[in-house]
């Protein structure tokens, strides 16, 4: 009997809760009058979630999918749709009683996948790949000594001149520091307005990107043989010799172990405090950056035409013989697919096990880094001018040509869409197929932000 008065009590209670407050619905994203393309995640807020029994998505007044439970997200597709075409979207919301309330009616336009979205010319040509800030700022280094922060729209914020080439891709930390380096010998550390924090000297040039630990150290290489350690201060924590040139970018496993190469054909493994874990030995010099899996593996190529795929313990699981030098750092998919570009011109899939799933001819050198969307499209640049964009299955979904060779890594923003340097002394935006993908390593040095961290760009 108290079991039944409590249920009764609690249903009345929810009753009344569900009528006096008044519902409300709001579309949040895309914004009324905004541009999309690719995959849209139509997003829904409304107040008493826990009374609305299902939201109606609804798209030029035709109802396209219903969602029953939180989150209220509709993935509407939008690839097969007229390139700048108009559509009107709004949702209708059911609470437990019958109640229904229409959400205010937005308007978008839908251009298709890899139409361009703008070109920024630089002074010099581009190799370095953008990192992107929380609120969407785009940084990207050029060849003459500029270092840039354009805004999502295109638009110059401001630019930083150090005193030669910026070979290095930036990276930016949880204060919103951005980090470079230079081949005057300087790690740089900016302000988000573009005044200097710090820089700290090497003795040779950098083009190694850094990363950050958990704790906010600084890793990078410089062609001075070194891997260096810095506090956030600028000041130096440890460094580390190897044999050879350091223009491999850091990486930092969930245990805090630092993976980097090095022009000596080593692949090393280093300890928080900057003591030797272990080494492997290719048949030559590294300069990619390597990448992570989530079960730990450690995957890289060499300039001895091998792609590598490492046990955490430093023990060789597999290597696949490419046809030409490694330069690209690799990614993963959304369903393991290791991807990774070669100097024989191809970009190639790799299955976890070390086999081939395919490879796609371009028409020159692959030294940029591929970039996954969350739709499993895969985003690289090539030296005979173009940018690919490929399906997971190895087939052309579409390119692009700039004006000279993509070197540059892609980064692929929160709303889709896809930026790049060239060598032309540009920086080109795209409209893609939608965001990032959610795997272990989508992109060059992990993340938006290329903190190069397992759990990093949060």
């Amino acid at each position: 009997m108290r079991t039944f008065i409590l249920m009764f009590i609690i249903f009345v209670m929810c009753w009344i809760g569900c009528h006096e407050s008044e519902l409300e619905v709001h579309i949040i994203y895309p914004e009324d009058g905004s541009i999309v393309s690719g995959t849209v995640n139509i997003s829904v807020e409304a107040t008493d979630a826990d009374c609305i029994e299902r939201v109606e998505f609804c798209i030029d007044d035709s109802l396209e999918y219903i969602v029953t439970a939180k989150p209220y997200i509709y993935a509407w597709a939008t690839s097969a749709l007229p390139d700048n075409s108009q559509h009107t979207i709004y949702v209708k919301v059911y609470d437990t009683q019958g109640d229904e309330i229409v959400s205010p009616i937005i308007s978008v336009t839908v251009y298709r996948e890899g139409r361009l979205k703008w070109q920024y010319q630089t002074v010099d040509h581009v190799s370095t790949g953008p990192a992107i800030g929380p609120d969407g700022t785009i940084y990207v280094g050029d060849w003459y000594a500029y270092f840039y922060a354009l805004s999502p729209d295109g638009r110059l914020k401001w630019r930083y001149r150090t005193s030669i080439s910026i070979s290095s891709s930036p990276a930016i930390d949880k204060r919103g520091t951005i980090y470079f380096g230079s081949f005057d010998d300087y790690l740089y550390a900016l302000n988000p307005d573009g005044t200097l924090k710090w820089r700290y000297k090497t003795s040779a040039d950098i083009r190694s990107s850094p990363a950050f630990g958990a704790d906010g150290t600084i890793y990078f290489g410089s062609s001075d043989a070194y891997v260096y350690a810095l506090n956030p201060n600028g000041t130096l924590k440890w460094r580390y010799q190897t044999g050879m040139a350091v223009s491999s970018s850091p990486v930092i496993a969930t245990d805090g172990t630092i993976y980097v190469g090095s022009h000596d054909d080593y692949l090393y493994s280093l300890n928080p405090d900057g003591t030797l874990k272990w080494r492997y030995q290719t048949g030559y010099a590294i300069s990619s950056s390597p990448a992570i899996d989530a079960d730990g593996t450690i995957y890289f190529g060499s300039l001895d035409d091998y792609f590598y795929a490492l046990n955490p313990d430093g023990t060789l699981r597999w290597r696949y013989q490419i046809g030409a030098d490694v330069y690209s750092s690799a990614a993963i998919g959304p369903d393991g697919t290791i991807y990774v570009g070669s100097w024989d011109d191809y970009i190639y899939a790799l299955n976890p096990d070390g086999t081939l799933k395919w490879h796609y001819q371009t028409g020159g050198h692959v030294s940029s880094s591929p970039a996954i969307s969350a739709d499993g499209t895969i985003y690289s640049g090539s030296g005979d001018t173009y940018l690919y964009a490929l399906n997971p299955s190895g087939t052309l979904k579409w390119c692009y040509q700039a004006g000279n060779s993509i070197s540059s890594s892609p980064a692929i923003s929160i709303d889709g869409v896809i930026y790049v340097g060239c060598v032309d002394a540009s920086v080109y935006a795209f409209y893609g197929s939608g965001p990032l993908a959610d795997t272990p390593w989508p992109m060059f040095h992990h993340d938006l932000k290329h903190t190069g961290r397992v759990g990093g760009g949060n």
